[in-house]
């Protein structure tokens, strides 16, 4: 063994500077089973993850041929949502294994700050599920599935599932420790199966199926599902009817009642997001056509993205009253934890009845019957037009004009609900959807053509725009509103190209996971308006940030031709 050793966490352990073909570097991670370092493997000049699990696998020839075996097994799982194994190796004492490095933040951290949008918080689900599906597919159970060990690459978004079987390393047999330090049953508690807390050997696939769930719930709502725990919709209004119900069935107490397969809840996902909707760009608006430019605004509010999918939640429509929830629905999603029971509400006969006559006119609307939808809903206005959902039924009546092509009404609508309900939590999704078409309108009608009249209108969707900015925004639909007015600002008529700039920065500092063609476009209008140094910062600050794009080689050639030339 190497003489050159460093402290862990424990100042008693000493571990060489380098194992095997692989130099130590600094701790980024540690559990109660292993201490995680980041390491470099020399021979390929990359990063890699190093576990250096406890000194009694080496000491114990069962736990030290499980761990060979299992190891084995774990390594040969290869997907992208799963991160891999390179190598397994022992030092003298020291077991470890290498692993793929993800560059970026576990999905614990991301949940903490409150930041992830809800086609985010799906995107991320669907990865999740895809990586369990495949592994359940190859016989690996994790055991051990929550945030912690979810790792999200910061440069390309994929969600990666971490330490993959390595749970699996507990033994049945007497007298041997499973892999967590304090000799607890194998697992987080908090993340746990109910069967899972009663033996930690009799686990199945529907076991990480129950974990995901917990994770699931967590990102919607950044609270645990404890107990006679509360469904998503009932702590935020805004989360559509369907995850409620995928929420209850990941986290049924019987196994039997969950999920067969990860795959299905992705595909359920997927369904409720691509029915009626592309999936969202990252791009400028510039480079999308007009329906896809409205799809993806229509994804920038949290209902938007699952609107036409017919999943809108009722209670979002009745904010201020507590669902009318059967205590068996909502306490009976667990069968474990501890806490009080949610008192059913009773609805009066009128409320039930609006929200029956909702449900009908949404699922005219998942079937395509926009006419037919569009005069249900006004019905509902008409009623009742101070009811909570009227908004939401506005709301749906202008996006079925749209669908029909019918833009003049479309506007029309979206503006009588800007009009008509301001403190709606639909009314931002309505001014951005409102500019866009007026903008879109105007393109195709060839009115932008330098005229008084045109300028005029491009200087009031800006207005617009920028007073809808001055109000409190969720990110998405901030996004969405800078993302509009950059593309209105750019137009040769106005021709504010730095002005266009400045707020494509503004949005990547708002959210910039997945936006290098916002900054890329940015740097180019400084270039384009003759701004170099402001040109040649964004386009240093995109290779930074995006070294694998395929366009930091022509950013990097953009820069070497707007270096100041030294004279002769």
């Amino acid at each position: 063994m190497n003489d050159t050793t460093r402290s862990v966490a424990d100042p008693e352990t000493k571990l060489p500077a380098q194992l095997g073909h692989y130099e130590l570097g600094e701790k980024i991670g540690q559990g109660g089973m292993a201490v995680v370092y980041r390491g470099m493997q020399s021979s390929l000049n990359r990063a890699v993850a190093i576990k250096v699990l406890p000194p009694q696998f080496a000491t114990t020839p069962e736990l030290l041929a499980r761990f060979e075996r299992e190891a084995a097994i774990v390594a040969k799982l290869n997907h992208s949502n799963i991160v891999q194994i390179i190598d397994r190796g022992r030092d003298g004492a020291v077991l470890y294994i290498v692993m793929e490095y993800v560059e970026g933040q576990n999905l614990e951290t991301i949940i903490r700050t409150g930041k992830l949008s809800l086609p985010q918080m799906i995107d991320i689900a669907c990865q999740i599920c895809d990586g369990l599906a495949y592994a359940h597919s190859m016989g690996v159970i994790h055991r051990d599935l929550k945030p912690a060990n979810i790792l999200v690459d910061q440069r390309t978004g994929r969600a990666k599932i971490a330490d993959f079987g390595i749970a699996a390393l507990e033994s049945t047999e007497v007298g041997l420790m499973t892999l967590t330090m304090d000799h607890s049953v194998i697992g987080t508690m908090n993340y746990m199966s109910p069967e899972q807390r009663r033996d930690s050997h009799g686990v199945t696939n529907q076991t990480d199926i129950f974990s995901f769930g917990v994770i699931f719930y967590e990102m919607l709502t950044g609270k645990l599902p404890v107990g006679h725990f509360k469904l998503p919709s009932m702590i935020r209004p805004d989360m559509p009817l369907g995850l409620d119900n995928i929420v209850k069935r990941c986290l049924a107490e019987s196994a039997a009642d969950r999920y067969a397969d990860a795959g299905q809840i992705r595909d359920e996902l997927q369904r409720m997001t691509t029915r009626r909707t592309a999936p969202l760009s990252f791009s400028p608006m510039g480079f999308l056509n007009k329906r896809q430019r409205g799809l993806a605004l229509a994804g920038t509010g949290a209902l938007a993205l699952l609107l036409l999918a017919g999943s809108l939640l009722l209670a979002h429509h009745f904010r201020g009253q507590k669902p009318a929830v059967a205590e068996s629905d909502v306490g009976s999603a667990t069968g474990s934890g501890v806490g009080a029971a949610t008192e059913p509400v009773v609805h009066s006969a009128a409320d039930l009845q609006m929200q029956a006559d909702y449900v009908r006119a949404q699922d005219l609307m998942t079937h395509e019957q926009w006419a037919k939808a569009i005069t249900a809903f006004q019905d509902l206005i008409e009623r009742n037009p101070k009811n909570p959902s009227a908004a939401e039924a506005q709301f749906a009546v202008a996006t079925a004009f749209e669908q029909l092509q019918d833009d003049a009404r479309s506007i029309e609508e979206y503006a009588r609900l800007v009009r008509i309900y301001p403190d709606s939590p639909r009314m931002p999704d309505a001014v951005v959807k409102k500019c866009s078409l007026e903008f879109e309108t105007g393109r195709q009608q060839h009115i932008f053509s330098g005229s008084t009249w045109t300028i005029t209108l491009q200087n009031r969707l800006i207005a617009e725009l920028q007073s809808l900015l001055d109000r409190k925004l969720s990110t998405p639909q901030a996004a969405a509103a800078l993302l509009l007015m950059s593309e209105i600002m750019e137009k040769p008529d106005l021709g504010h190209k730095r002005e266009a700039a400045d707020v494509l920065i503004k949005l990547y500092e708002l959210d910039p996971v997945g936006r290098g063609d916002v900054l890329y476009r940015a740097a180019e209008l400084y270039a384009d308006n003759g701004d170099d140094a402001r040109a040649m910062e964004t386009y240093i600050r995109f290779i930074k940030d995006f070294p694998d794009d395929p366009r930091t080689t022509k950013a990097q050639e953009r820069l070497t031709h707007l270096q100041p030339k030294e004279n002769p």
